[in-house]
């Protein structure tokens, strides 16, 4: 079979992808391994889709596309960041910043670092690098990396007591969320917002901004940041003093009471 027959025919897109590369044929090659890598992450395999990127970077490379090159394996380490914990990881991104030809790519790769050093624990270097891309990213105009970095690093900053710093990280960002952000990413600036005033004592306005990103989440059918949106609001009926309030939210997340947290 040829290979634009196998392709038009709807081959496994890794499949496809191989038989492009043993063609000589790089670019595509590389388009069908970055569709392959979309499916398998799309399906949670996450391993499988870091290998697909990292093949999918190697050919855009061979093509002459770096800019694509760079995106997979932005994409490449995207995939790593809640998978198992691998110190490579970080060395990786570190090396990717050393490919970034513009500015932006640099705030994209050190985006990547932060995230990764945020979930493996190193909440200070996290906040040192996170705090410089913002300085960055602002200097760009990157709103959409700053939405991005604004995750990892207000979630650092509450870890170490700094609630005020966080908040003055998040409102600038507010309208262009509200503008341009998809349903998850607003669900997720509210619930970094609540997080922010839970912190600071204001209970009741962060179960406001809670409800409303519980409700985008509920909207979107994202069973997983439904439970913890519930699972927090939860423990502020808690705090409050309102047990019956707190054990309803725990149902519905399916969290019994004498269970959570």
């Amino acid at each position: 079979m040829s290979l634009p027959t196998l392709a038009g025919r709807g081959g496994e897109p890794a499949r496809v992808a191989r038989h492009w590369q043993l063609g000589g044929d790089a670019l595509r090659a590389a388009t069908a391994y970055a569709d392959a890598a979309g499916r398998a992450a799309m399906a949670s395999r996450l391993p499988e889709a870091a290998v697909l990127h990292g093949l999918a970077a190697e050919q855009f490379a061979a093509a002459g596309e770096q800019e694509r090159a760079f995106a997979a394996s932005l994409s490449r380490l995207n995939t790593l960041i809640n998978g198992p914990a691998s110190d490579d990881a970080v060395a990786q991104a570190l090396a990717l910043q050393a490919q970034a030809a513009t500015d932006l790519q640099r705030v994209q790769a050190l985006r990547i670092e932060v995230d990764l050093l945020a979930h493996r624990g190193h909440t200070e270097q996290a906040i040192t690098k996170g705090l410089a891309a913002m300085a960055l990213a602002r200097s760009l105009g990157a709103l959409q990396e700053q939405s991005w970095l604004a995750t990892p690093l207000t979630g650092c900053l509450l870890l170490n007591n700094r609630a005020a710093e966080a908040q003055a990280l998040l409102l600038p960002l507010q309208d262009w969320v509200e503008q341009h952000g998809d349903a998850l990413e607003r669900a997720r600036y509210l619930g970094l917002r609540g997080s922010v005033l839970a912190q600071q004592g204001r209970l009741r306005e962060s179960m406001h901004w809670r409800e409303r990103g519980l409700a985008l989440e509920r909207e979107a059918g994202v069973t997983v940041l439904v439970a913890t949106s519930l699972q927090h609001i939860a423990v502020a009926w808690g705090q409050l003093g309102l047990p019956e309030r707190a054990a309803s939210c725990q149902n519905a997340a399916g969290v019994s009471p004498s269970s959570a947290s």
